[in-house]
């Protein structure tokens, strides 16, 4: 049974992307404007807890 595995680590490599993803839009935004920074904190906080 191959199969499970494989599809857990398809699904550890999607969260893994979505948090890149989210990481490098924070970094794209952190030096124009504190509450948009404030804001995608928040939702790289909520995907990072959806991660877990």
């Amino acid at each position: 049974m191959v199969a499970a595995p494989v599809r857990v680590q398809q699904q550890v490599d999607r969260e893994n992307l979505r948090l890149r993803q989210a990481q490098n839009a924070l970094a794209l935004i952190q030096a124009e404007n504190p509450q948009q920074l404030a804001d995608a904190q928040q939702r790289l906080n909520a995907a990072r807890a959806g991660a877990v």
